[in-house]
């Protein structure tokens, strides 16, 4: 009974924040049926337009991943790059971006958010990031040579001794990379550190 009244102030004053901040919180009680969920996203998307606090502004924005994502993760992709526009370091809109494009096999994408994650990260996260983006690289990306200077990276920056046997499998690997690059004097001070 109250999302006509609602829809109506709105169309009356779409300028007032405190309508569309009042549409969100009754659309958040309703169940969360499809076209409710549209609405609701409709809503979150009116009162984000009119909200200048940049707290409740990502507050917003994250209800909008969260929603988005539950019908399609290509649009909570959509909605985390909108987050990352606004803050290019926030660790958790990367993480999630790279979490949705591993699900949905966007390698090029996850290869560029882990690339632009790695140095905003805290030393002790850079040598599993590094890894992974060594391990696209390597893999989907077929970049080889990129690979292999994240894994000479890995290895000047990171403390692969605090995990057993990580040194060598980086060592290793690099090498197998080296060598599929060409580079042979690389792979040979390799072959010797291992």
């Amino acid at each position: 009974e109250a999302l006509p009244w609602i829809e109506r102030l709105r169309r009356e004053r779409p300028e007032d924040v405190g309508v569309a901040a009042r549409a969100c919180a009754l659309l958040r009680r309703c169940e969360r049926a499809p076209a409710r969920a549209l609405d609701l996203a409709r809503a979150l998307e009116a009162e984000l337009a009119l909200t200048r606090d940049p707290a409740r502004r990502r507050a917003l924005q994250q209800e909008r991943v969260e929603l988005a994502e539950l019908e399609a993760p290509a649009r909570a992709a959509e909605v985390w790059e909108e987050i990352l526009q606004l803050a290019p370091d926030d660790g958790d809109a990367l993480r999630q971006l790279e979490r949705i494009y591993t699900d949905l096999d966007r390698h090029a994408d996850r290869g560029r958010i882990l690339d632009a994650w790695i140095p905003l990260a805290p030393p002790a996260e850079r040598l599993a990031l590094r890894r992974r983006f060594a391990t696209l690289l390597r893999g989907p990306l077929a970049d080889p040579g990129r690979a292999a200077h994240e894994l000479e990276l890995a290895l000047e920056e990171g403390d692969p001794s605090a995990e057993p046997g990580v040194r060598s499998e980086l060592l290793q690997t690099l090498g197998e990379l080296l060598l599929a690059a060409g580079r042979r004097a690389a792979w040979a001070r390799i072959a010797e550190a291992v």
